[in-house]
């Protein structure tokens, strides 16, 4: 299943710029920006804590 995500906002986490995007099932997904502009994955530990913060309680899509 093709998920579409769409762009929400940037926010700063742990001095470093993150934006987040959304899914069609409301569930965030995170994208480190570096000053470039381009999107990295982010480390494993700044992931899961900005899933915990915006992840929290959230239905599955069916």
């Amino acid at each position: 299943m093709n998920k579409k995500f769409k762009k929400c906002f940037d926010i700063t986490y742990n001095n470093k710029v993150f934006t987040i995007f959304v899914d069609e099932c409301h569930r965030y997904t995170f994208l480190e920006k570096n000053k470039e502009g381009n999107y990295l994955y982010s480390k494993l530990q700044d992931y899961k804590a900005l899933n915990k913060i915006y992840n929290v309680r959230r239905k599955t899509c069916i």
